[in-house]
């Protein structure tokens, strides 16, 4: 299963389910593309991050107040964070997508933060698709 947002500039993957039994439990490839930076990180994210994440775009896509934040299992690697830009409806979806390096007995983080504006239609197209795939099809 695939989504993007409409400004063509975000792609949410999900690979294939994780731990057997956990609902929402996934790995996920997010793709971001702003025309100064692409990038694309796979990662895996717990169930019940997964389902806080859903749950906090829902109220967030429903009141425009909060923020709604994804974070995989190696926080350095892969985070998406949505909130509200003002009080028209507007939001900022912000991407980070971190790179571990090692050099010797050291280990660097890289991470590049991408800021992608976009609607409250688009989040709200965004958390149904999402809840639905992961809530019946990814866990049945």
């Amino acid at each position: 299963m695939r989504l993007e947002l409409e400004c063509g500039k975000l792609s949410v993957e999900v690979l294939g389910p994780g731990t057997i039994g956990v609902p929402c439990d996934c790995e996920l490839r997010v793709s971001v593309d702003n025309g100064v930076f692409s990038g694309t990180v796979d990662d895996w994210i717990e169930g019940a991050e997964m389902e806080e994440f859903i749950q906090s775009l829902e109220e967030l896509s429903s009141s425009g107040l909060g923020s709604a934040l994804l974070k995989s299992e190696s926080y350095e690697k892969l985070s998406m964070d949505v909130v509200p830009a003002d009080r028209l409806g507007h939001f900022v979806v912000r991407v980070k997508l971190g790179v571990r390096t090692f050099v010797q007995s050291s280990e660097f983080v890289d991470a590049v933060i991408v800021h992608l504006p976009t609607e409250t239609a688009e989040v709200m197209s965004f958390a149904k698709s999402l809840a639905l795939y992961l809530r019946n099809e990814l866990s049945a």
